[in-house]
């Protein structure tokens, strides 16, 4: 498809038009994105964790955006980080209420 703006506009408007379908498929299967992306976090740790010219004990994760978000989730979810750093990411308030 490449990365020519009618291209580009094209994808986002069929993702747009079917992100409500692969929210409702994936809570009908009891996850949501963010689990996605934290088991895909959890497999690259392991792979990560793995390496010989890595140390284990001292794996940490940073982010910004999405990333920063996946940063406090996956900082609070996996015992093997051991500093986590988010630089930010956009949210309400309301999201961190409890209801």
């Amino acid at each position: 498809m490449g990365t020519k703006r009618e291209n580009i506009t094209a994808d986002n408007s069929w993702a747009s038009d079917h992100e409500h379908i692969l929210a409702k498929s994936l809570f009908s299967a009891g996850i949501s994105w963010l689990a996605v992306y934290l088991t895909e976090d959890h497999i690259a740790l392991d792979i990560l964790a793995s390496r010989v010219d890595v140390d284990p004990e001292r794996l940490g994760c940073a982010g910004l955006s999405g990333g920063g978000l996946k940063t406090v989730m996956l900082g609070g979810l996996d015992e093997r980080i051991e500093c986590a750093i988010s630089v930010g990411f956009l949210t309400t308030w309301i999201n961190f209420l409890l209801k």
